[in-house]
């Protein structure tokens, strides 16, 4: 049966959207930085396969990725996140791009053919995934990305099992993450059969809500055999 944090992470996220949004958007961020590190390493947009893992609103990063793609998947937990993405994503595209597919799912459910994307990447999601699960999503990932395709997510800096928050960013909407410490997040990246490029720990002042420092670590991987 699922982890008891699905349906908390899913209730949640429905409930808090516009107020993420809001507050995700108004303290900078690591990961354009960490985008637009990713996007000169992909093929033209033209023919670029692109699959985000929790999408969210869609601001900034899956607009900015319909742009350089032919083909996006943006997946979701939360069916209010990813009906915000559809209107904020709505006419991003550049000439002859394919629509953008949103797909409502629990990322550790999901099933893509071998080879299917040049990239995967995702931005303060895999953090809601048991970290036993990240593992398993790590080889599922490595399988789905192209010879020489490339991913791109950020972890939590240390280690530790469950985190559950009883509210967080309005009363009563429940949290949960998990992780591994640095060293053994970066060999799940490895073990998956990635190639680190870079890896590094960014802190963060999360303002107001948080009110305290934390710390991810970013990961730029590649999928050998090109």
């Amino acid at each position: 049966s699922p982890h008891p944090s699905k349906k908390i992470v899913e209730q949640s996220y429905d409930k808090i959207a516009p107020a993420y949004l809001e507050w995700t958007s108004s303290f900078p961020s690591p990961r354009l930085t960490y985008l637009h590190k990713l996007l000169p390493l992909l093929p033209p947009p033209a023919s670029a396969s692109i699959l985000e893992l929790g999408c969210g609103a869609g601001v900034p990063c899956t607009q900015i990725l319909a742009r350089h793609a032919s083909s996006l998947i943006a997946v979701d937990i939360s069916a209010t996140q990813l009906e915000l993405a559809r209107g904020n994503v709505k006419g991003e595209g550049g000439e002859g791009r394919a629509e953008v597919e949103f797909v409502k799912s629990d990322m550790h459910a999901l099933s893509f053919p071998d080879e299917a994307f040049d990239a995967v990447v995702g931005f303060y999601s895999i953090i809601h995934l048991p970290r036993e699960e990240q593992v398993a999503l790590m080889k599922r990932i490595e399988s789905w990305l192209k010879p020489g395709g490339y991913f791109l997510a950020n972890f939590s800096a240390s280690a530790c099992e469950e985190a559950w928050q009883e509210s967080w960013l309005a009363e009563g909407s429940g949290m949960f993450w998990s992780s591994w410490d640095e060293g053994k997040t970066m060999e799940m990246v490895k073990e998956a059969g990635l190639e680190v490029l870079e890896g590094s720990v960014v802190w963060e002042d999360e303002g107001l809500v948080g009110g305290r420092n934390v710390g991810f670590l970013w990961v730029l991987g590649r999928k050998g055999g090109e």
